[in-house]
């Protein structure tokens, strides 16, 4: 593994950053996930946000991170629509952005 992928953390949008609702625009944002973000940013990590939103939200999507204050290094369209998601990098998210950032500091150790 190289240094870049050591450094990247892939994070999906809805459910993990975005409350998921109908409308993308207003959808309230996971509690302390900018926060997150910020913190693993500020210890090295390169953040990548992926979703499963079709392009054509892409103008949306990008106010919605920065009027709500995500700090990230790239944005990607085109995740596959799935119930599940099997990845041997995975770690789950439980909705505390607390032990998660916490988790993926020790665990980069």
């Amino acid at each position: 593994m190289n240094s870049l992928e050591q450094n990247s953390l892939c994070i999906d949008l809805d459910g993990t950053l975005a409350e998921i609702t109908d409308d993308y625009s207003s959808a309230p944002p996971m509690p302390g996930a900018a926060d997150a973000l910020r913190t693993l940013r500020f210890n090295g990590w390169k953040i990548i946000i992926f979703t499963a939103r079709h392009f054509n939200h892409w103008e949306i999507t990008t106010r919605w991170l920065n009027d709500n204050h995500f700090e990230y290094d790239q944005l990607v369209f085109g995740k596959p629509t799935a119930r599940f998601y099997i990845d041997d990098r995975g770690i789950n998210f439980n909705g505390d952005w607390d032990s998660t950032v916490t988790k993926l500091i020790n665990t980069s150790q």
